[in-house]
């Protein structure tokens, strides 16, 4: 289908504005842990729900809305920890298109469970999105071991066995990346929370479900942090104020924008143009800000993930 130029734009403010938000919460990481982190951003945005709240006009819930909501909002609290912990520990540029296996694992769990059964670019998709995962983390590998010494083999066996004993390494050290599999697992549990929220939205208003949600996070982490006796651990913030603030500001520009594109195109559209800008955003975010490595490899993994969501959500 044709999309207008002022759903693009939306789309792409959006795009922007949530490579942003990454950014600042990989910033803030500096100076706070996940938990206070999750805790201080879930805290600062009850205000605006609130205030969305009032202006909707009230509170409209059905009993059935809480068992939804409740476990939205315990797989939202894991998935936002998984994604700073893995933003603090690992490069922006290999954790945040990982985010693309969340259509991935969505389509798979409705083969799982209802008995859903992808079509064949699904399928394709899916292959897209799990090998683009792959290879970005295998040329990562590859990089890496690109400063150690060249092999002194002579033989072609020898030579054969040495490249073999690399391959066994890069792949031990690929699986053995913390933060990759963090932010698998927060793809994985996003993608648990997407029939989750339609279910509660259709029970109660979608500001009250934002409500819900970013209150109920902010009792969570502070009931965590007080039986952990943490809670001294907030006053972080105060090294962390300006990433905090402009990761405020992103998300709500963020979701503000995406619900503006979503009521012109469809939800499809909008999530495989911003996963495939996301992607490509943090490669060039983790290469000006950080330093980190930019290969064609990596540019051809991410562009395989989003092309991969394409497929999945056509």
């Amino acid at each position: 289908m044709a999309v207008g130029t002022l759903p693009l734009l939306l789309i792409a403010g959006s795009s922007v504005a949530a490579s942003g938000f990454d950014l600042s919460r990989k910033l803030a990481a500096r100076h706070l842990r996940p938990l206070p982190m999750v805790f201080v951003l879930t805290l600062a945005s009850v205000p605006l729900f609130g205030t969305a709240v009032a202006l909707s006009g009230g509170v409209r819930v059905a009993p059935a809305y809480f068992a939804p909501a409740t476990a939205s909002l315990l797989l939202n609290l894991a998935a936002n920890l998984a994604f700073v912990e893995s933003v603090r520990i690992a490069p922006l540029s290999l954790t945040v298109p990982l985010l693309s296996l969340t259509p991935a694992f969505t389509t798979l769990l409705g083969l799982g469970l209802l008995g859903e059964r992808p079509a064949g670019a699904a399928w394709l998709g899916i292959t897209l999105v799990v090998g683009g995962a792959f290879a970005l983390h295998w040329t990562a590998e590859t990089e890496r071991s690109t400063t150690a010494p060249a092999s002194t083999a002579r033989t072609a066996e020898q030579v054969a066995a040495a490249g073999a004993a690399t391959g066994r390494r890069r792949l031990a050290a690929m699986l053995a990346h913390r933060g990759g599999w963090l932010m698998a697992a927060t793809a994985f549990l996003w993608s648990l929370t997407v029939p989750l929220d339609k279910l509660a939205i259709g029970r109660a208003s979608a500001p009250f479900h934002g409500l819900f949600l970013t209150a109920g996070g902010a009792v969570g982490t502070f009931a965590i942090l007080a039986a952990r006796r943490q809670l001294s651990e907030v006053r972080g913030v105060r090294g962390a104020w300006a990433p905090l603030a402009g990761a405020l500001v992103a998300s709500t520009l963020e979701l503000g924008l995406q619900l503006a594109a979503i009521r012109l195109v469809l939800v499809s559209v909008v999530e495989t143009v911003k996963r495939g800008l996301g992607n490509l955003l943090a490669v060039a975010i983790g290469r000006a800000v950080f330093g980190e490595a930019l290969t064609w490899g990596k540019l051809v993994s991410v562009a395989a993930m989003a092309a991969g969501v394409a497929l999945i959500l056509r």
